[in-house]
């Protein structure tokens, strides 16, 4: 078809690009529009049943890692291993000290640094507090297209009622992500 008609492909792909665009803005504006209208913090989280039998045998192996952790606690992994079941069953000050043993012991990553922060958030129900907005900052330093990183700052911005830097920030972690 290009061959015969080179500008309907041309057309095409700018439709295609348009499309793109449109869906990779449309719809985190559109899911954060009917977070703001219907999204709540006080909202249950879903969080895993430790009665249910994957629950007991998650519990389980938690209990063996932090029975090898009491024996060892210098075992970074073990920290780090640790923080999205504490996370997940709402032990979110569990989870903070063990995303920060685990910085501490393996050492600081725009990974390590994104999810420290994300802990700190988690347990201040959904809030970038200064403590947390350093350690996004910190993961963009080790690491300028830390996409966790980038949306926290966008939300940080946003909850600080900046809304051109919510929109720098999450328009890279747009650009960071295609």
């Amino acid at each position: 078809d290009a061959a015969r008609d080179p500008t309907a492909a041309a057309g095409a792909n700018g439709r295609r690009r348009n499309a793109a665009i449109l869906s990779l803005t449309g719809i985190p504006m559109l899911a954060l529009i009917l977070y703001g209208a219907l999204g709540s913090p006080e909202f249950q989280e879903i969080r895993i049943d430790e009665r249910s039998p994957k629950g007991l045998e998650l519990a389980a192996i938690v209990r063996s890692i932090e029975g090898t952790l009491d024996k060892n606690p210098d075992d970074g992994r073990g920290w780090e291993v640790l923080v999205p079941y504490y996370l997940s069953v709402g032990r979110n000050e569990d989870a903070l000290k063990a995303q920060q043993n685990a910085l501490r012991l393996l050492g600081p990553t725009a990974e390590r640094e994104a999810a420290l922060g994300e802990t700190l958030v988690a347990a201040t129900n959904g809030i970038v507090t200064p403590e947390a907005r350093a350690a996004f900052d910190r993961a963009v330093g080790l690491n300028a297209n830390n996409p966790k990183a980038l949306f926290f700052l966008g939300l940080a911005a946003l909850q600080s009622e900046k809304r051109e830097e919510a929109r720098l920030n999450w328009q890279r972690l747009l650009q960071v992500a295609s």
